[in-house]
């Protein structure tokens, strides 16, 4: 027999991560980080310097979504770039 979990219990976890997210939201915006870009930040506060493609790795995410994701962030000042020098 297969227990299943409540299902009272699955739309209370959900309403409370929807909940939660949504307060982390409102504080990003006032800081004027957006939807994603904290899981950025919180990478590069733990490890600072990643290549764009360690971040991808790291994240779960694809290269060019973290390439605009950057750029958008360098933009308004959260995140500074520099090249790597055994990089072109």
């Amino acid at each position: 027999m297969v227990r299943r979990p409540a299902a009272p219990l699955l739309r209370l976890l959900s309403s409370s991560f929807k909940r939660s997210r949504a307060r982390l939201q409102r504080e990003l915006d006032e800081q004027g980080v957006h939807a994603g870009q904290d899981y950025l930040i919180e990478l590069l506060s733990e490890e600072d310097g990643l290549t764009v493609g360690e971040i991808a790795e790291r994240i779960g995410i694809e290269v060019p979504t973290v390439v605009r994701t950057v750029q958008r962030m360098e933009a308004n000042g959260l995140v500074a770039k520099q090249r790597d020098p055994r990089d072109r």
